[in-house]
């Protein structure tokens, strides 16, 4: 249910995967499920992100009405001149990506649209040993690894910092490049915002610290491991 306070607001913004179906063949949590019965049919959101002062479709975009949002809380539509102008007008609307929504431990993006029944897709025990090397591999990728850490280092009074425990230092060896979502979730155009500079330390514990195979640790997690050393 929306909120009075929400109603005509851009809140949000999503990538949604291939995966659809069955909301109970996605949500394990019982009170959650119990919350979304009324919503027989779910899909798994890859990449949230929050639009910054949640603007008004009238009154900040210039939209004439809210016709957009017609149908839209109990069915999937899309109007392609409507949906067009949205994007138009929040292209130079500011955004920061949620990372407190996760996608659900090993799930693989399908890469088309499938329907899920009874669960949803996970990598595989022998996908996720050729999953580790591509991810390995990627985090390599000397452009975008360049462009997060020279990110870092600006936003940090020229020096790079370790985004878990704040290891210190001049040195671009010193860190590494992790990807917050694996490469094994799914093809994608990977993003500065989609790393974080960890130092080796660090980047050890995200993936061998973490129970599922192929996700790693969130970073605010790896944080309290490093706390709790102490």
């Amino acid at each position: 249910m929306v909120t009075e306070d929400l109603k005509g607001r851009v809140v949000e913004l999503l990538r949604i995967t291939g995966a659809y179906g069955e909301t109970t063949a996605f949500v394990s949590n019982e009170d959650l499920r119990k919350r979304l019965e009324r919503w027989p049919v779910a899909v798994i959101p890859s990449e949230v992100y929050a639009v910054i002062g949640e603007p008004l479709l009238v009154e900040d975009l210039g939209f004439p009405d809210r016709r957009i949002l017609e149908n839209a809380y109990d069915s999937v539509r899309r109007d392609g001149d409507q949906v067009d102008r949205l994007w138009d007008a929040l292209k130079d609307r500011n955004v920061i990506r949620r990372w407190d929504v996760e996608l659900p431990p090993d799930f693989k993006d399908p890469g088309k649209v499938r329907l899920c029944s009874t669960s949803i897709p996970r990598v595989s025990v022998s996908e996720g040993e050729k999953a580790w090397k591509l991810s390995l591999v990627a985090e390599r990728d000397p452009r975008l690894r360049d462009l997060a850490k020279a990110y870092n280092r600006s936003s940090n009074g020229g020096k790079i910092v370790c985004e878990a425990c704040g290891f210190t230092d001049d040195l671009d060896a010193m860190f590494d490049a992790h990807h917050l979502r694996p490469i094994s979730a799914g093809e994608r155009q990977s993003r500065v915002d989609d790393l974080a500079i960890l130092c080796p330390t660090c980047h050890r514990m995200a993936h061998h610290k973490s129970a599922e195979k192929v996700s790693p640790l969130p970073i605010s997690k790896i944080k309290n491991l490093q706390l709790a050393r102490f």
